[in-house]
């Protein structure tokens, strides 16, 4: 399906998201200067359905809004020729054979050589398996090392997500010193690749930083109810609950479902954000609640995208993830400009030297990667510590990755 504009969605009002509303298909709009008859397709893969909804949105969004100023200035410049920027999408339903089937229908059927997200996991390494044989640009998410550290030096794929190597030494850095007497932390995971890289991932970091990993455990896809195992968190008589980098769905009714058991502690998240979703899911509950953040909406550039993105057309939440999908479509296209090039082959070695650039969300985007994953695939972004107080979001903290 060819994504379009769609329905208004802000970040804050209207917050439910139907599958129908969430696929929006429709005719791109075009506004502005007359459109060059060259086409370039981006491929897009997402969850357009269930838990991942939001994330999904994200992707598609973020990309749309970089098309359409693009579009808008009458098109992209690569060498002596001027495109047009279409955008092609499939649901990949939060799964891996969902991932596989649109990555197979992006490549074999559309031939699209730029594909722009997923953000799971386990859907990431599934488009990985039909992507690099067709050399396509994959800017995917997704927290397992093997998206960028596997058998194939993570050739013509780039994340362009901060995760738990680049985000969690600052954060819990900032958890030590702003919460000395808390020490020991519980978090729940999914039981498929998603949880089970993260767990190691974060039970290691957690640990050599002073932080004792009291009780972890998995849970399958799909848990609406969560209490039994959030008793037993209970009963490890933790300081800190972490939920993870679980879905906005599971995340908020792990907090609102935890808070009913009566659990006092702190509850954060260190993973993929969705603080509007859960303070919906979760209500009142959710005060007290901090989080690893994309984005700052207080901040002047936080203000101007989200009038960017309410231009659009859009109501409701606007995820956080948006500004890095936006970010990272931006990057592909400042690539194919430097180099006059849509080339795969040639874009692989020129996006890591888009560094310290300005995409307008953020000041500064740089490329790392090296020391952890033996290639500098590894988008680096500001990200910040989030916090809601009385049912509003404040921005706690600002922090960047360490570099390498």
């Amino acid at each position: 399906m060819t994504t379009a504009i769609g329905q208004r969605i802000g970040r804050r009002a209207g917050i439910k998201l139907l599958a129908g509303a969430a696929a929006g298909i429709g005719g791109f709009a075009r506004a502005g200067r007359a459109q060059p008859s060259n086409v370039l397709t981006i491929g897009g893969v997402g969850s357009l359905s269930g838990g991942g909804t939001n994330w999904g949105l994200a992707i598609q969004r973020g990309a749309l809004m970089a098309i359409d100023e693009v579009n808008k200035a009458g098109g992209l410049k690569v060498g002596e020729t001027t495109y047009r920027i279409e955008h092609k999408m499939y649901d990949d339903q939060y799964t891996a054979q969902g991932g596989a089937t649109a990555a197979t229908r992006l490549v074999n059927e559309d031939k699209v050589k730029y594909i722009v997200g997923p953000v799971s996991s386990a859907a990431s390494l599934a488009v990985l398996g039909i992507t690099q044989p067709a050399k396509v640009i994959v800017m995917s998410g997704g927290y397992a090392l093997g998206v960028l550290k596997n058998a194939t030096h993570a050739e013509y794929n780039f994340r362009v997500h901060n995760t738990p190597p680049e985000f969690m030494p600052a954060l819990i850095a900032w958890l030590r010193k702003t919460y000395p007497d808390k020490t020991r932390i519980s978090f729940l995971a999914g039981n498929d690749a998603t949880g089970q890289s993260v767990v190691p991932q974060l039970t290691k970091t957690y640990e050599a930083n002073g932080i004792t990993v009291a009780y972890t455990d998995f849970f399958e896809r799909g848990t609406r109810e969560f209490t039994p195992l959030l008793r037993r968190v209970i009963a490890s008589k933790v300081d800190i609950f972490d939920l993870d980098g679980n879905t906005p769905a599971d995340s908020g009714l792990m907090l609102r479902q935890i808070r009913q058991a009566g659990y006092k502690g702190l509850i954060i998240q260190a993973g993929g954000p969705a603080m509007e979703q859960i303070i919906e899911i979760a209500g009142p509950l959710a005060n007290g609640f901090q989080s690893y953040d994309m984005l700052d909406l207080q901040s002047e550039r936080g203000k101007a995208f989200a009038a960017q993105y309410r231009a659009m057309g859009w109501t409701g939440i606007m995820d956080a993830q948006t500004g890095v999908f936006y970010t990272a479509t931006k990057v592909l296209f400042e690539a194919m400009r430097r180099s006059g090039s849509t080339d795969p082959d040639v874009l692989k070695t020129v996006i890591p030297t888009v560094d310290n650039f300005d995409s307008g969300v953020y000041a500064r985007i740089s490329w790392g990667g090296l020391r952890e994953y033996g290639v500098n695939h590894q988008m680096l972004s500001p990200f910040y510590i989030s916090e809601v107080k009385d049912d509003k979001i404040v921005a706690a903290a600002e922090l960047f990755p360490p570099a390498g």
